[in-house]
């Protein structure tokens, strides 16, 4: 079966008015308006680290976790620095948890990494497989080994290397519900 296009569109109030025929051309409308929210639709969990972040070694369970309400799949992770560091580079990954304390490792095959090269503002992005802001010899786009997460999982942000002197990063996980 193929998929009607998706389009932001309006049902008509004499289309669905008393003794009125509903016609092919009212249900393609509903079903192009129900599509095109489909596939707009998302949700994102926010891990935030104001102010100075750099710290020597690794920081695990950054900003707390994400606890996963319903079944989800992820679609996308950006990061963002807002002001560049000295020297080094930051570098993300998210942990998965199937229950306390049982880690299934990262969700992640590459990790998004902003180098103290880029400047300020830097942003890095993966969402349904187009990268966004990468900069060669700046920026690294996170790349998704798991997207498929159940009900009562739980995710972890952790930096696995961090640049002297930055401050404010910003990591963003998007889903859609499955």
């Amino acid at each position: 079966m193929t998929d009607l296009v998706e389009q932001r569109i309006n049902i008509q109030q004499e289309e669905v008015s008393f003794e009125a025929a509903v016609s092919e051309g009212t249900f393609s409308r509903m079903g192009q308006a129900v599509n095109f929210i489909n596939k707009r639709q998302f949700d994102s969990f926010k891990f935030d680290l104001n102010g100075p972040y750099y710290i020597s070694g690794s920081i695990n369970s950054a900003d707390g976790g994400f606890f996963v309400p319903f079944d989800l799949k992820i679609i996308g992770i950006s990061l963002r620095n807002a002001q560049a560091g000295t020297l080094g580079q930051t570098n993300v990954d998210f942990e998965l948890f199937r229950g306390s304390g049982s880690s299934l490792g990262s969700i992640l095959t590459v990790l998004p990494e902003i180098k103290a090269a880029a400047p300020n503002d830097s942003y890095v992005a993966s969402i349904n497989g187009t990268n966004y802001g990468v900069v060669a010899g700046e920026t690294v786009a996170p790349v998704l080994s798991v997207t498929e997460l159940n009900a009562g999982d739980f995710i972890t942000m952790n930096l696995t290397d961090v640049m002297q002197g930055a401050e404010g990063l910003t990591a963003q996980v998007f889903y859609i519900p499955r």
